[in-house]
């Protein structure tokens, strides 16, 4: 387990030079992630519930199935829609 805290919990799934897998549990009302991954293609696959991503000024809803891939370098914030959402948080290459 990376994180755990209030409404946030990141599970570390695979780690290899190819590829970063964590699980994402995020509680509505809380932010998962802003950032910005120089070198590394950032992927997210939701498992379950809606995610709410903001990619620059540009605001998404993903409900469960779906795949969004954003490339290198783009600022990025991730949270919850309605209620909770669980996803696979993907970086290629790890690091």
């Amino acid at each position: 387990i990376l994180h755990d805290e209030a409404g946030l919990r990141v599970t570390l799934l695979a780690d290899v030079a190819a590829i970063r897998v964590c699980e994402v549990r995020c509680e509505r009302g809380v932010d998962a992630t802003t950032q910005a991954h120089p070198g590394h293609i950032q992927s997210f696959y939701v498992l379950a519930g809606e995610m709410a991503l903001r990619i620059g000024d540009r605001d998404l809803r993903a409900p469960a199935g779906a795949w969004i891939a954003l490339p290198a370098a783009r600022p990025y914030a991730v949270s919850a829609c309605d209620a909770a959402v669980r996803y696979l948080d993907l970086r290629a290459p790890a690091g």
